[in-house]
């Protein structure tokens, strides 16, 4: 239990890096999550943080396979920030595919959650 709580604390300073757009430090601590024991939901944070880092580094390919691995994840257990930025993130990649189909329909996710909250 008490290593779950540290996990949970680098997840916080996760968040704060990716937040302040402090990508090498939010690589570090990718790097330090792949190793720390994690719950199901924690497994899914960390995803997305790999996500939004492989976005940054504009690895398009990892990003949505990042991406997606967390995507029904949190559909399912909706944090609007998140779904955004996952839904921001795959109208990217797809745009970069010139899958422009796909990335409206992406931005339309978002656009229907911003009206729903």
């Amino acid at each position: 239990m008490r290593r779950l709580f540290f996990t949970l604390i680098m997840l916080y300073q996760a968040d704060i890096a990716l937040l302040g757009k402090q990508f090498e430090h939010l690589s570090s601590l990718i790097q330090k999550l792949e190793l720390a024991p994690k719950t199901n939901d924690q497994s899914y944070a960390l995803y997305f943080y790999k996500a939004q880092a492989a976005l940054q580094k504009e690895d398009y390919q990892t990003a949505q396979n990042q991406a997606e691995l967390c995507l029904d994840y949190f559909e399912h257990n909706p944090i609007v920030e998140r779904l955004v930025a996952l839904y921001e993130l795959l109208g990217i990649c797809a745009e970069q595919k010139r899958q422009y189909k796909k990335s409206s329909d992406m931005y339309k996710k978002i656009v229907q959650l911003l009206k729903e909250s």
